[in-house]
């Protein structure tokens, strides 16, 4: 199963730029996002488990046991410090297809903390919460 994801997620990844649609992912979803929860940090090569991470590449992106590709994208919401975005995708995993229709939500939150103020960007997904890790992505051969 892990052997099967991780082709996907090389195959989507590495034809993200090869598309000539005028759609692409909202330049600020572009990343590696991490749910609650979860680490950002590198993790261990060839460890078996669940893939913790949204990858979202220009084209659309992949997570556990998904890939979606970006069918359209709407002009951008904006709703107050929160930025939205509709999302239109053509989804395949574990042997199905599907389309899913998305309000993608990001925003800045911004703690104080010994004089500095720290800002990390969220990203909410259909009800989930995500935080954008440093870490980055391309397929491995």
């Amino acid at each position: 199963m892990k052997i099967a994801a991780v082709a996907a997620l090389a195959i989507f990844l590495a034809t993200s730029g090869l598309s000539a649609q005028a759609q692409q992912m909202p330049a600020e979803l572009v990343g590696v996002w991490a749910s609650d929860g979860v680490s950002c940090d590198l993790p261990d090569d060839d460890v078996d488990g669940e893939f913790p991470y949204l990858i979202v590449a220009t084209n659309g992106y992949a997570g556990h046991e998904a890939t979606c590709r970006l069918a359209s994208a709407g002009p951008p919401i904006r709703q107050g410090s929160r930025t939205g975005y509709r999302l239109k995708f053509r989804c395949e995993g574990e042997g199905m297809d599907w389309r899913a229709s998305e309000v993608w939500t990001v925003m800045s939150v911004r703690r104080r903390h010994g004089g500095w103020m720290l800002t990390q960007q969220r990203l909410i997904r259909e009800g989930a919460s995500y935080r954008r890790c440093g870490l980055g992505a391309a397929p491995s051969e």
